[in-house]
């Protein structure tokens, strides 16, 4: 059974976030097709500003998806425009 935090995490990312994940689908197979296991996304190409509550809001709902999902997602700020970073390479279930 999943719990209510999983599943409030599911309906809010395919009611409102579906867009951002199917680029981010996207990209992740254009990615790992070419051999390559990460990937980094400008979060200004989906409109995304982490500085507003509403940025912050889906940004972190996003990341929170996509590490429920075993990715290794973490959000690089340290440049002038943030990014998500979305690794695959060692999976948590690989870890154990």
């Amino acid at each position: 059974m999943i719990s209510a935090k999983e599943a409030n995490i599911i309906s809010l990312v395919n009611d409102c976030f579906r867009d951002y994940l199917d680029s981010i689908e996207k990209d992740i197979i254009k990615s790992a097709k070419a051999g390559e296991c990460c990937i980094s996304i400008e979060l200004i190409s989906f409109g995304l500003d982490i500085a507003t509550d509403n940025g912050n809001k889906i940004t972190n709902a996003i990341v929170n998806y996509l590490r429920s999902l075993g990715y290794n997602v973490f959000i690089d700020d340290s440049d002038y425009y943030a990014s998500l970073l979305i690794d695959w390479s060692v999976t948590e279930d690989q870890n154990n």
